[in-house]
């Protein structure tokens, strides 16, 4: 069964965990989360966190990525965002996030690559280990 889980500040308060689901649209998009969110073992069709703010942390693990992922003018972290063990099926683009906190993205495979090392991205400490996948691919389409 394919759930659709939106969640928002002004609409759904959440924080904690989601995991061992198969999602078709998870939606964190254009929020600011004051608590920290994980989210494990899952299949996602749309995974959507364009200009979210996860001031407490993010976890991604173990999970599958259908859709290309923008992350655009986000992190603002506090805490760590971290992106472990996961298959993005298209491109994860990283385009204005300026993370305060640590960036740690490990043992991922990006099939169709990432944006990370664009240039136009911000670190304060990034850790960058055992990955597949271009890192510096330029694409924001």
């Amino acid at each position: 069964m394919i759930e659709k889980i939106v969640y928002k500040n002004n609409k759904e308060y959440y924080c904690g965990k989601i995991s061992n689901k198969v999602i078709g649209t998870l939606d964190f998009g254009f929020e600011e989360f004051s608590e920290a969110i994980v989210v494990e073992n899952c299949i996602i069709d749309t995974l959507i966190i364009y200009a979210t703010w996860f001031h407490e942390g993010f976890t991604l693990k173990n999970c599958i990525i259908n859709n290309k992922v923008l992350y655009e003018t986000a992190g603002h972290n506090n805490k760590p965002i971290i992106f472990s063990n996961n298959i993005f099926k298209n491109v994860f683009v990283f385009f204005g996030c300026i993370f305060e906190a640590d960036l740690i993205i490990t043992n991922n495979i990006f099939i169709d690559n990432c944006t990370l090392h664009n240039g136009y991205n911000e670190f304060n400490n990034v850790t960058i280990e055992n990955n597949i996948g271009k890192m510096d691919d330029e694409r924001w389409d």
